[in-house]
């Protein structure tokens, strides 16, 4: 990685080696921000402001992205800058991908200096403009209704009769064809109050179910184009081949017609009094605590992970369902499945209240028991099997020297 400075004239450089190892994964990974240039590179993501590179990911995060990279597409990756958010977007085609496009972001905010992870519609580019905010839009060229009588170019102020004058204004322009018609009033099926070819256009002969379209088109507006800035915001826009689309982003919460899930994951935390890091003992999580907020009455599906140890696999339980506005807490209630529990050298104690059926180890209880046993051996398990709704519960017992 080089830094090329203007010496002076006529065009004099001085180029200056900034790494020796840092490099971009293709040429489009580069983008630039008030606080220097972000890089997309071999193995992290870095901030360079000119004077040195800077390494920008967390362990976890760096060695989770680049363990989901399809190597043989890096060419593929870019960089886009969502100024808007304060955001970077380092777009990455996945080993998940099913057409070789992008369709991951690792997505930076330089303010915050936080990272989060979105999916992508399969891109091949993206860029960051100014559009007209949609609902200011103007819907080009679709016919509004139709003609139900011919007209010529010479009845130049008489009614135009319409099929339907519904979806029109009371009084504006409407296009037939190449001409442009403005009109000062409207009933059920006319149009009154005719001027004939208007904005530079000519009258013509238009045929009975000729289109009508309620303003100007593409064809027939004359002079330059033009929008005001009270109605235009800056967002990204997306490309994408596979789709033959292009997406307008932070535009409601689909991806053309299906709906989009987002989520938040959280791991590594530690549970200990003091926040340090306890691999001897295990924990049970009750409730979480949630602090947030919803637009809307939905609710939020929640899930929580256990690990035994470090080496183990994350099994995944849920969804506990939440509602910020009629609840305080998620109560993490373990469902149908086997649950290890640390126990040896403790006293295991049953307490029910409804009947159960006979098993190989406690005798059949018609009212409330209370069973006590102790736990000696190295694993201990515990079985129980609900029938009928909970009429019923069936208890057995194992262990393992």
């Amino acid at each position: 990685m080089y830094s090329m400075t203007d010496v002076g004239t006529p065009f004099i450089f001085g180029f200056r080696q900034l790494s020796p190892s840092v490099g971009l994964l293709s040429k489009n990974c580069v983008a630039e921000f008030d606080g220097g240039h972000f890089l997309f590179g071999n193995g992290d993501l870095y901030l360079n402001d000119g004077q040195r590179i800077t390494s920008l990911l967390p362990h976890k995060m760096r060695d989770h992205v680049f363990s989901i990279v399809d190597g043989e597409f890096l060419d593929k990756s870019f960089v886009v800058a969502d100024y808007g958010k304060t955001e970077m977007l380092a777009c990455f085609v996945s080993a998940d991908s099913t057409n070789n496009q992008c369709d991951k972001a690792l997505i930076w905010n330089w303010v915050s200096n936080t990272f989060s992870i979105r999916d992508l519609p399969q891109l091949a580019h993206m860029g960051y403009g100014s559009v007209r905010i949609e609902a200011a839009l103007t819907t080009w060229a679709a016919p509004t209704t139709t003609l139900s009588a011919a007209i010529t170019s010479t009845t130049s102020t008489a009614p135009i009769s319409l099929t339907s004058t519904a979806g029109i204004l009371s009084s504006g322009t409407l296009t037939i064809g190449s001409e442009q018609i403005s009109y000062t009033a409207k009933t059920v099926s006319t149009i009154t109050g005719i001027t004939r070819g208007v904005s530079g256009t000519t009258a013509a002969t238009h045929l009975i179910g000729a289109a009508v379209i309620d303003g100007a088109t593409w064809s027939t507006v004359t002079g330059p184009w033009a929008t005001s800035w009270e109605n235009v915001e800056n967002v990204l826009l997306f490309a994408s081949p596979t789709n033959t689309k292009l997406f307008r982003d932070n535009v409601g919460n689909k991806e053309g017609t299906s709906n989009m899930t987002s989520f938040v994951e959280r791991t590594g935390l530690t549970l200990t009094s003091a926040s340090q890091p306890d691999q001897t003992t295990v924990k049970r999580i009750k409730a979480v605590w949630p602090k947030m907020t919803v637009t809307n009455s939905d609710s939020v599906n929640f899930y929580v992970s256990t690990q035994m140890s470090t080496e183990d696999g994350i099994s995944w339980r849920g969804p506990f369902a939440f509602n910020p506005d009629t609840q305080s807490k998620v109560n993490i209630i373990i469902g149908p499945g086997t649950e290890i529990i640390a126990g040896e050298g403790k006293i295991l104690t049953i307490v029910s209240n409804i009947s159960s059926t006979p098993s190989p180890v406690f005798p059949e209880h018609e009212t409330a028991f209370n069973v006590s046993m102790p736990i000696t051996s190295s694993i201990c398990f515990l079985v129980l099997s609900i029938s009928e709704a909970g009429k019923s519960i069936l208890f057995n017992t194992g262990m393992i020297s």
